[in-house]
């Protein structure tokens, strides 16, 4: 019994070390919770730090599970970027399992002004209250207030890498501007402001820009009928 529990004990060590994907060359790690907030950190990033992307291609953020390989992963990395609002909604219970004391969390949506129901503008940004949109991206402003909280972090981690991570995020600020500024002039001559969309995600998107969104599924497809527009 014994050398069958140690057998056991042995190949679990040996499955374990075999998930991680990152190696432990020094380098520092940032994990990211899916693939916008993954392709914002790699813009502000560069070629300093190694980025990591926990959802695999081609899934689903409202659905995603990580997996134990992840864990690992997260317990190895020095950063973990997430957008907050429920969009993940494992990030708490999986935080609280972690035991990587050096983990610097960083919520990107923190400063965000959050849009929920009834058109209504709210600061309150429980991660549990599925209420609010958390496509908060898709409004190039708030894309500049992702990047400034992933360039905020990566300096506090790496800051000797300060300046280069400044200068990524002037320029990526400066393009979020001129992409805000072809969205103003393109839409001048519209009369009608509705847009019909797949999924109820543009809430951020119709407010900067005075549209209507029309949205065949809610913010979460098998939840649909408990969602409206919200703008």
């Amino acid at each position: 019994m014994k050398k069958l529990i140690l057998v056991s004990l042995l190949l679990i060590s040996l499955m374990m070390s075999g998930c991680s994907l990152a190696t432990d060359d020094g380098s520092i790690k940032v994990y990211t919770s899916f693939y916008t907030i993954y392709d914002l950190t790699q813009k502000i990033a560069g070629d300093n730090v190694k980025v990591y992307n926990i959802m695999s291609q081609g899934g689903d953020a409202h659905h995603f599970e990580p997996s134990t390989k992840d864990m690992i992963n997260l317990n190895k990395a020095d950063v973990f970027i997430y957008n907050g609002l429920g969009m993940e909604h494992w990030v708490d219970s999986v935080l609280n399992t972690l035991e990587n004391p050096k983990l610097i969390t960083v919520k990107a949506s923190e400063g965000v002004e959050v849009l929920g129901e009834d058109e209504q503008h709210t600061d309150h940004t429980d991660e549990h209250d599925q209420a609010f949109d958390p496509h908060i991206w898709l409004s190039p402003k708030n894309t500049k207030i992702i990047l400034y909280n992933i360039k905020q972090a990566l300096i506090q981690v790496d800051p000797d890498n300060a300046s280069e991570y400044e200068s990524n995020y002037e320029k990526y600020a400066l393009e979020c501007d001129k992409l805000d500024n072809e969205y103003i002039t393109a839409l001048q001559g519209f009369e009608k402001r509705d847009i019909v969309v797949t999924h109820q995600a543009f809430s951020y998107l119709c407010k900067e820009y005075n549209l209507h969104q029309i949205a065949l599924l809610g913010l979460h497809s098998e939840r649909q009928n408990q969602y409206i527009p919200y703008c």
